[in-house]
């Protein structure tokens, strides 16, 4: 949704808060992967 405000929105305040949405939810996928990374790596070397 945020990406569709950027998109086609044009009030300032919304596009403004879409940008903050997307910022923050990739921080979180980045944290996310990196947790997945190391869970896969601690599993390889379990075996």
């Amino acid at each position: 949704m945020a990406r569709a405000e950027l998109a086609n929105g044009t009030d300032p305040k919304v596009r403004a808060m879409a940008e903050e949405v997307i910022r923050t939810q990739q921080a979180e996928i980045v944290k996310m992967q990196a947790w997945l990374a190391e869970r896969q790596a601690t599993k390889k070397g379990t075996r």
